[in-house]
């Protein structure tokens, strides 16, 4: 419970989640050059969604921000359903409404500034990005190419839950 209040007030911080966030945002970017690659962002809760989400329509413009968080109502389920269609968004904020089902193959980044380790929850948010997206494959886009990148807060917990996956993976 202590590390998850100490993770808790540290995406609390703006100046670290805000860095989180631009290196996510920045490599996100810079990856769109190869393919029109789209990002998530979760966040750890529906406040801090809003603020990243306003926060990536000023300094990332003109960048599409879909917001989908549950008091927004239907209007989330609509944001979704346009970012999965892609009718609208670049970048998907969320916080926890599109982590589960939520087929997206061409998410390559996600920016994950919650406080949750579960592994279960974990995997089934990184799942988001690591898609097999067969419209890339078909435009010549290479599998070493079409690397996802995550972003993670560095704490003890997630180089944890970051290993477990290393050691699945091989």
């Amino acid at each position: 419970k202590e590390v998850s209040k100490v993770i808790q007030t540290l995406l609390s911080k703006t100046e670290y989640r805000d860095t989180l966030l631009k290196a996510g945002m920045n490599q996100w970017i810079a990856s769109r050059k190869q393919y029109p690659w789209r990002a998530i962002v979760i966040c750890a809760t529906q406040d801090m969604a809003e603020y990243v989400a306003n926060q990536i329509r000023t300094q990332y413009k003109p960048v599409q921000v879909a917001l989908a968080i549950s008091r927004e109502g239907a209007e989330s389920q609509r944001a979704i359903k346009k970012f999965r269609n892609k009718e609208y968004g670049h970048v998907l904020v969320t916080v926890g409404m599109a982590y589960e089902g939520l087929d997206v193959p061409d998410c390559k980044t996600l920016v994950c500034l919650t406080d949750t380790r579960s592994i279960p929850w974990l995997e089934q948010a990184f799942a988001r990005v690591t898609r097999v997206d067969y419209k890339a494959m078909a435009a010549g886009i290479t599998y070493e190419q079409r690397r996802a990148t995550i972003f993670v807060p560095d704490d003890p917990r997630m180089r944890s839950v970051v290993s477990y996956f290393e050691d699945e993976q091989d």
